[in-house]
């Protein structure tokens, strides 16, 4: 494998003429805002002017700043060193807590459980993505395997330099109960041993990162294809929050498929027996887990 690559090629779709939200045309007072397919705060270059003021905030606002303020992202983010925007004007990243090896799976932590932020102990570069089970549009369910026990798994690499990452580690499936139907931010906890031994832990917040995946698809099926095709569908419904299933429609891909190690995310469309999907490979180019996402059903209204 090459250096994992940190660019994508650079992409501008033309207007699709409303708001690809809520559908409205804008008003003499208003105009179109850029969105970003990918968030720009993960160096996405594919960009739609397409989304009024206050549907990109409200999406902001309700799923996506979330999962990039998360734990789990923003420390990704900081380890692999992703551009920001006005970055001269922020300070760092703030990283989460560490803890005193072994202490990670503490139920209760106490005071000197938490090792001090005096500068001496830095955050091991470690770069976290979720491996989830695919959605069940796609599969179906298993009646031997309920919704609630849907195992779920890390998937991790050491970033002490970008452009030569450490091997590949993938941990043993995890029963997190209610994890794809809990509004309740995700913990995980791991002994790390990085220079220095520590514990850490960091909060997830599954289902907004699944409906940023939703927004991701719908943005790129939008940008190809038109609102027009998609303005029923039941994936506007879920990036809008007007649906709740989102693990019938989102999750992790039907196959090890890898999309390319020259960019660092990649989207592309694919064919799963009725239903058209998107593929989003994000950090494609370091070989993370892609998720898929069902955006059509050809033969029926959802």
């Amino acid at each position: 494998m090459t250096s994992p690559s940190l660019t994508m090629p650079q992409r501008a779709y033309p207007s699709t003429g409303r708001c690809i939200y809520c559908g409205e045309y804008p008003s003499a007072q208003t105009v179109l805002t850029e969105e970003h397919i990918i968030p720009e705060s993960l160096q996405g270059t594919w960009k739609l002017s397409g989304a009024c003021k206050q549907c990109a905030e409200k999406s902001n606002e309700e799923y996506e700043n979330p999962v990039l303020q998360s734990d789990m992202v923003r420390t990704m983010r900081a380890s692999l060193a992703l551009r920001r925007k006005r970055w001269k004007k922020k300070p760092p990243i703030r990283m989460p807590p560490l803890f005193v090896y072994g202490t990670s799976l503490k139920a209760t932590l106490q005071e000197e459980d938490y090792l001090p932020d005096d500068g001496d102990v830095t955050y091991p570069p470690i770069f976290f993505m979720l491996l989830l089970e695919p959605a069940l549009k796609l599969v179906g369910l298993d009646p031997q395997i309920p919704l609630d026990q849907r195992p779920i798994r890390l998937w991790l690499r050491a970033i002490e330099n970008p452009l030569n990452p450490g091997p590949v580690v993938i941990s043993d499936p995890a029963i997190l109960r209610d994890a794809y139907t809990s509004k309740t931010d995700l913990l995980f906890s791991a002994n790390v041993n990085l220079g220095r031994a520590v514990s850490i832990r960091q909060r997830f917040p599954l289902r907004k990162f699944m409906r940023m995946l939703s927004k991701i698809a719908y943005c790129f099926a939008v940008a190809e294809h038109g609102f027009e095709k998609y303005k029923d569908s039941v994936l506007r419904k879920i990036v809008l929050g007007e649906r709740e299933d989102l693990y019938n429609f989102v999750g992790g891909a039907i196959n090890g498929e890898h999309l390319t190690d020259r960019y660092l995310h990649y989207l592309a469309f694919r064919k799963r027996g009725d239903f058209e999907t998107v593929r989003v490979h994000l950090f494609s180019s370091y070989r993370a887990p892609a998720y898929e996402v069902a955006i059509n059903d050809v033969t029926q209204d959802w």
